[in-house]
């Protein structure tokens, strides 16, 4: 490089592409935490299949989750694989 100013625009430039890359990921990531922290036993979901279902286990260590999609019939399924609470209206 020429001169020191232009390794400082680069420099900016890079870490302001690497803020815009990375922090949407973050936060998504933060978000879907927070979701399924909030996530209880009894609790209305649908999964990113569209299975709807009462959640009747979740074993956040395994990664897995018990949905009950009809009386009498349970179903397991990957905790990741919950899309979201569905509120009671």
């Amino acid at each position: 490089m020429e001169n020191p100013e232009q390794f400082l625009i680069w420099l900016v430039f890079i870490a302001f592409l690497g803020a815009m890359m990375f922090l949407p990921q973050w936060r998504a990531r933060r978000r879907r935490a927070k979701q399924m922290e909030e996530l209880r036993p009894g609790d209305k979901v649908i999964t990113v299949g569209g299975i709807v279902g009462t959640l009747k286990l979740l074993d956040a260590e395994q990664g897995k989750a018990r949905l009950q999609i009809a009386s009498g019939v349970e179903i397991e399924i990957l905790a990741a694989a919950i899309g979201r609470k569905i509120e009671e209206s």
